[in-house]
């Protein structure tokens, strides 16, 4: 690869000759280095179908869920001894206690769920 215009047009505006030759000098440079180049060869890689979630609050273990649906054995790790990341610190009211976010959460930290899901936590 040759890149003319940061090394020649930018560099060189003043003088359009000198820009022309260094032109000419780079590319030939460049043929020259291709044709000595060989074929990459492809590597062939045995791949675990794992992933891993950083993080256990509501995205990372919505994500982690989804993922084990897909059928893939998913890790989540977390930082704290609890899932729930953000969403621990918020104070909930009393009606709000049953709503279907606040028990979506829970029934995604149940051991229940991580042991059918083939979620593993780990700190």
């Amino acid at each position: 690869m040759a890149n003319i215009r940061n090394q020649n047009s930018w560099v060189h505006k003043s003088n359009p000759d000198l820009a022309t030759k260094k032109a000419r000098d780079l590319v030939r440079m460049a043929v020259f280095k291709v044709a000595l180049m060989a074929p990459l060869k492809e590597a062939e890689l045995e791949v675990d179908q794992t992933a891993m979630v950083v993080g256990g609050g509501i995205s990372g273990m919505a994500a982690a869920r989804s993922l084990a649906r897909q059928g893939y054995e998913t890790h989540i790790i977390e930082k704290s001894s609890q899932l729930g990341g953000q969403a621990k610190i918020f104070i909930v009211p009393p009606r709000a206690r049953t709503s279907r976010k606040s028990c979506r959460i829970s029934s995604m930290k149940s051991e229940k769920m991580r042991r059918f899901m083939s979620i593993w936590i780990r700190q």
